[in-house]
């Protein structure tokens, strides 16, 4: 894709956001007690690659992008969004290198604490319209924030 006329950005993702599907966990800080994940809640997250930031433009805010070096045999990372990070950690700055617990809401399976390595910024959505068959249209770019 990359090699296409005025491409200038590949990423890939696993759910396209606003397609209405979505995985999601119970999450919480790894250096709190575990609490049951009904009470507690809810991120969604999808797995990532290539150059999926710029190519949506959004900005990163703190910390580092995911590195060839966050492999399947390394310690895992996330990057999460300042939202979250201010809701889990109370603020962005707070969020960098703490761990996240997740846990599927219904078999209490806890998966090993993911380090926050990035805090990624907000990027303001673009109107869009539902066409006749149901599919979504971008009516227009949304600038990313300055």
């Amino acid at each position: 894709m990359a090699a296409l006329p005025g491409v200038t950005r590949v990423g890939i993702i696993n759910h396209i956001p606003l397609s209405g599907y979505d995985w999601g966990r119970a999450v919480q800080p790894d250096d709190e007690p575990v609490l049951p994940a009904s009470s507690l809640p809810r991120l969604g997250w999808r797995m990532i690659d290539g150059d999926y930031f710029a190519a949506m433009s959004i900005p990163l805010r703190a910390g580092r992008l995911f590195a060839t070096s966050d492999s399947a045999d390394a310690p895992p990372v996330a990057i999460v969004n300042e939202t979250e990070a201010r809701r889990l950690f109370n603020t962005v700055e707070a969020a960098l290198g703490r761990r996240i617990r997740t846990k599927n809401a219904v078999g209490e399976r806890t998966r090993r604490g993911q380090s926050a390595v990035g805090m990624a910024g907000l990027r303001p959505l673009a109107p869009v319209r539902r066409r006749r068959d149901g599919r979504l249209d971008r009516c227009r770019t949304a600038s990313p924030p300055s």
